[in-house]
């Protein structure tokens, strides 16, 4: 591509992102949005999720089979057949 190209498209792209920019900044805005008023006794009820850790097991059981399959020779031939019989053709 001749420079003067390379020019033409790099300023083109400035001018389109800088025109971009400047119709972005257009803050009058039509609609007026309302703020909700919280009733205290709504606030009380609600309760922060807490993490449970049945939810950690299975993610727990693969990070450790990926781990142990790095350096388990057993591990490592059964993925590798376990591959290779994915991979086989019909």
């Amino acid at each position: 591509m001749p420079k003067y190209l390379q020019k033409i498209a790099v300023s083109l792209i400035i001018f389109i992102s800088a025109g971009n920019r400047i119709a972005g900044q257009n803050n009058n805005d039509t609609i007026q949005v309302q703020e909700s008023k919280q009733d205290s006794s709504i606030v009380s009820s609600i309760e922060k999720s807490h993490l449970n850790y049945k939810s950690l097991i299975l993610p727990t059981v693969f990070i450790g089979y990926g781990v142990a399959s790095l350096t388990v020779k057993d591990l490592k031939q059964l993925n590798f057949s376990t591959r290779d019989e994915i991979n086989r053709p019909c």
